[in-house]
């Protein structure tokens, strides 16, 4: 048996220079993205994710239609990338994460195992072990290699899907999709999942219901309750999802959450419309 290599914690400030970064890149994406004249964004892609239960208004016009395919995009991540710890691996993953949530119940709204001492060091000892036998450059760079280890091979198919239904997906309404930043993305996005695994704590991708309460220590805001956020009022439009550890680096306060990057949204208040937009 091949021995994991111990992987050092990683500081909540990195975590969140690293989320900054992916969600910066495809925010740059959905910026340059030039649909057909006349397309209904929305129509053709659908809603879903985290654009599920927005009012279509909220993104009808230019600045929501970018704002629009920048949540499809994170969607597209959340339900593929970022689904279990162990998705990076594509098929072989998949067992393993059937396993865990088998070992440990799903018992969380996103039916991944409540976290605790046991399931999170079985996670964590086992996403060490598979990636001791994979080259970690194919993982966040997708290195090409003459001929690929069972399970490299199938951590590249699972990148390739995956960018292929993202390009794919926006190819429907623009005549240019730039395959090199979707690659990018995907880059990002398999380095951030593997090291997420690989902590002892839980991190996770989370992000608020469409008509939730608003929640400052879980969301970010913008505008005259800037500092603190407003006092009430519900979710209108998440854009995009946060960052979310449970646990800390003893394998301790598992019931403890913290939010490292706060989910961006909008909110609205009853009859009133939409109040404000949040920054990352």
């Amino acid at each position: 048996m091949v021995n994991a290599k111990k992987t050092n914690a990683i500081p909540d400030e990195q975590f969140a220079q690293n989320f900054r970064s992916l969600a910066a890149q495809i925010k740059t994406l959905s910026r340059q993205l030039r649909p057909f004249e006349g397309a209904d964004v929305v129509s053709l892609l659908r809603t879903g994710g985290l654009a599920s239960g927005s009012a279509r208004h909220h993104w009808t016009t230019r600045a929501g239609t970018k704002r629009f395919l920048e949540a499809w995009t994170w969607s597209a991540l959340i339900s593929t990338v970022f689904r279990f710890p162990f998705t990076i691996f594509g098929k072989e993953g998949q067992g393993a994460n059937n396993l865990w949530m088998s070992l440990f119940h799903t018992n969380q709204h996103s039916g991944w195992p409540c976290p605790s001492l046991s399931s999170e060091t079985w996670r964590q000892a086992t996403m060490e072990q598979l990636v001791s036998l994979v080259d970690q450059d194919i993982v966040t760079k997708g290195k090409e290699k003459a001929n690929y280890l069972w399970l490299e091979d199938h951590l590249v198919v699972a990148r390739a899907e995956i960018a292929d239904y993202i390009a794919s997906g926006l190819s429907v309404i623009t005549p240019t999709v730039d395959r090199a930043q979707v690659r990018q993305i995907i880059d990002k996005s398999f380095t951030l999942a593997m090291q997420m695994a690989l902590q002892r704590p839980r991190l996770q991708v989370t992000f608020p219901r469409v008509g939730a309460e608003i929640n400052s220590g879980q969301m970010s805001f913008d505008g005259e309750e800037e500092e603190e956020g407003p006092e009430d009022g519900i979710v209108a439009v998440v854009v995009n999802p946060g960052l979310t550890k449970w646990g800390d680096a003893h394998g301790e306060k598992y019931d403890h959450r913290y939010d490292i990057v706060r989910a961006l949204v909008q909110f609205e208040k009853p009859a009133e419309g939409m109040y404000g937009v949040s920054l990352i």
